[in-house]
């Protein structure tokens, strides 16, 4: 990133054990770095609006035969959340 933007358009963020950090990721470049000293655990949580104003890409992030699986055992709002794309919103 540094190579390629000038340090005002970037953040890093970094913290001790049990920090937490909220971004609003849907249109802007974000990734994890490789642990350096030890390794670590990271847990990632995820929002995505039935109708995303900014979807990053259009397709799913997991095999779609995996997120019909999972869909089964769901209500229907929450389906029309997990297979946004197949739903036209009301």
């Amino acid at each position: 990133m540094q190579q390629n933007a000038s340090s005002s358009d970037y953040k890093s963020c970094l913290g001790v054990a049990g920090t937490v950090i909220f971004a609003a990721t849907s249109h802007i470049f974000h990734r994890g770095k490789i642990p350096v000293a030890s390794d670590r655990f990271s847990l990632f949580f995820d929002y995505t609006s039935r109708l995303p104003k900014y979807p990053f890409v259009n397709r799913y992030s997991l095999p779609k035969d995996y997120l019909l699986s999972l869909s089964r055992k769901i209500t229907e709002h929450q389906q029309q959340s997990l297979l946004w794309q197949n739903y036209k919103v009301k």
